[in-house]
């Protein structure tokens, strides 16, 4: 039950760091799995689909 429970929370704050991520962006996550850790100065290259960026 302990992996169990450690899935779930890397799973919350996963979540939380998408969640973070778009309002500081204002643009919607892509679809892709976006890393937990964005580096500050980077949000808009990875947040913004509307913007060229690596595929």
């Amino acid at each position: 039950a302990q992996k169990e429970k450690e899935e779930a929370e890397r799973r919350e704050a996963e979540e939380l760091a998408r969640k973070e991520a778009e309002e500081a962006s204002g643009t919607p996550p892509p679809q892709r799995e976006a890393p937990a850790e964005v580096v500050p100065g980077t949000e808009r290259r990875t947040f913004d689909p509307d913007e060229e960026g690596p595929s």
